[in-house]
């Protein structure tokens, strides 16, 4: 066999780490130390590989024909998508995060000042998207009704069975044994009465079989995420004048003046599986 090309080596490190990473605990890796060098997502993994064969295709324009040459080359690839105006400041974090993962360093190493990531560029939808028109109506509001209830992502969604819904202290929940990075946590059915409602009858019909199945490829399941927090959070946010300063969350950038009640950021943000609380604010509330 000839010697690999570049492109088939950037290939063969990323099927690597997904093939070391999937189907195990980020959650539990990141405690070791080794998360670096795995990729743990399908859809991660899928992400990465376009951004590197693009990066790939650059480094073929370059000359470039070596990893070692290609590593010193990534600021700058970064900086030239930067100064074309072509990519917004989403897709060149996602850029820096794969060459990042690819070369198994923080992608700050690299030495490239991104542009700010604001929620004002968002594209993805926190409404009903033209992707949801290739559903019927009534195919559509059934999974809106069911989905908007408990904020499961996509693939979390798909997985979960009819035993994994459970009641607590007059709540019903949902168990999601394998989250984003592995992570299990119990999720609570809130929304419109008549919504939950139908949600636990889904539920019960499927016994332990799975409730959604394989969902429709345009279904806009952000946007009923974006819903689910929402409502959420109005449910147990306080009355911010009633709040020290330290217990409110202050928005910046674009939304520079909008403030939050933190705790209640918090659990919504632990119900939708999130570490981080600025992530609800900036990509799910429709406030």
């Amino acid at each position: 066999m000839g010697k690999k090309s570049l492109r088939q080596l950037i290939f063969y490190k990323y099927y690597t780490m997904y093939q070391n990473g999937h189907g195990q605990s980020r959650h539990k890796d990141k405690q070791a130390g080794q998360d670096m060098s795995r990729i743990y997502s399908t859809r991660t993994y899928e992400t990465y590989r376009q951004q590197g064969r693009q990066f790939a295709d650059w480094c073929a324009s370059q000359n470039i024909k070596t990893l070692k040459a290609a590593r010193a080359a990534v600021p700058l690839y970064l900086t030239g998508m930067i100064k074309s105006g072509n990519y917004s400041a989403w897709t060149i974090s996602t850029a820096a995060a794969a060459l990042g993962k690819l070369f198994q360093v923080d992608y700050r190493t690299f030495g490239v000042v991104l542009p700010k990531r604001r929620r004002a560029d968002i594209t993805r939808s926190r409404l009903t998207t033209d992707n949801d028109k290739h559903i019927s109506d009534s195919r559509r509001e059934g999974y809106a009704r069911s989905l908007r209830c408990v904020g499961l992502r996509r693939r979390e969604a798909e997985k979960v069975r009819g035993t994994d819904l459970f009641e607590r202290d007059g709540k019903y929940y949902v168990h999601v044994r394998n989250g984003k990075g592995g992570k299990e946590r119990d999720v609570l059915v809130y929304g419109q009465p008549e919504d939950v409602e139908a949600l636990i009858r889904r539920f019960k019909a499927a016994g332990s079989g799975v409730v959604f199945g394989k969902l429709p490829e345009h279904l806009d399941v952000h946007s009923y995420r974006g819903e689910y927090a929402t409502l959420l959070y109005l449910s147990v946010a306080r009355p911010l004048e009633t709040l020290p300063r330290c217990e409110k969350y202050y928005c910046r950038g674009d939304r520079a003046g909008v403030v939050y009640d933190r705790a209640a950021l918090k659990y919504v943000s632990q119900m939708l599986g999130h570490n981080r609380i600025d992530v609800v604010p900036e990509h799910y509330l429709n406030l």
